[in-house]
């Protein structure tokens, strides 16, 4: 299954993809990032993923693998991008601060969010309880 199926999967919110693991393997690299960030309603569904018990970790962990660093220069900037899509999905910064407290992909998220976007760190800091 290439990523463009997996991700339309995510979208009409089948977890199959997320749950063994499929979806955090298949996002490697700029190119599947940007893939991902601009498939209709992915990160909306996953977004919401995070708030189930059995898709909240996997969900986490292929959120935050999608804004993760990508090497080299010319990335910075799509990294940077991406970073500021995935931090204005109504509802997730929400969804992962309620989860930061029992999650290390909850952190990580926030990291690689901050780490690549100013913007996206100043809306985290905006959400209630993520200061404390």
């Amino acid at each position: 299954m290439d990523l463009r199926q997996i991700a339309n999967s995510i979208a009409t919110g089948d977890s199959r993809c997320l749950r063994d693991g499929t979806l955090f393997r298949s996002i490697r690299g700029l190119q599947s990032k940007l893939f991902l960030v601009n498939v209709p309603n992915a990160l909306e569904a996953l977004s919401m993923f995070i708030y189930h018990e059995e898709t909240s970790n996997a969900a986490l962990r292929a959120v935050a693998q999608a804004a993760a660093n990508t090497d080299g220069l010319s990335a910075a900037k799509q990294s940077e991008l991406i970073c500021w899509e995935i931090a204005q999905v109504p509802g997730l910064l929400m969804a992962v601060v309620a989860r930061m407290e029992n999650d290390v992909d909850a952190v990580r998220l926030v990291n690689n969010l901050a780490a690549n976007s100013v913007q996206s760190a100043l809306l985290f800091s905006n959400v209630l309880g993520s200061v404390q």
